[in-house]
């Protein structure tokens, strides 16, 4: 029952995660700020203390966002399984896709 706690919770902090950094990149490169902000606000949003969001970063090139969350394990798992003090930690990054160039000039194609 505690692995299955464990997986349960990872997957639920790595989707939130996830998520909260698709949410913030969205604001990609135009405004980094309101990025981390959407990006903290949804994790808050969906459960997660502000104290358990240890970082939400912008690259230097600002076409990346990543969030980092931690969850202590509670008292009662921790005891069972001998983890006190221990942290789930989860790390996600949501990436703006590279632009794509346009064609200045479009040619017929021959024989349609």
């Amino acid at each position: 029952f505690t692995n299955e706690y464990y997986r349960m919770e990872q997957t639920r902090l790595q989707t939130i995660a996830y998520t909260a950094a698709y949410a913030g990149a969205r604001l990609l490169p135009s405004n980094p700020y309101a990025a981390r902000r959407a990006a903290h606000a949804y994790a808050e949003m969906n459960g997660i203390p502000a104290s358990d969001i240890v970082l939400v970063d912008v690259a230097d090139d600002q076409r990346s966002l990543t969030v980092k969350l931690i969850f202590k394990i509670p008292l009662g798992f921790a005891l069972f399984e001998w983890r006190i003090g221990e942290y789930l930690t989860v790390t996600a990054r949501a990436d703006l896709p590279r632009a794509t160039p346009i064609p200045q000039q479009l040619h017929p194609v021959r024989g349609a």
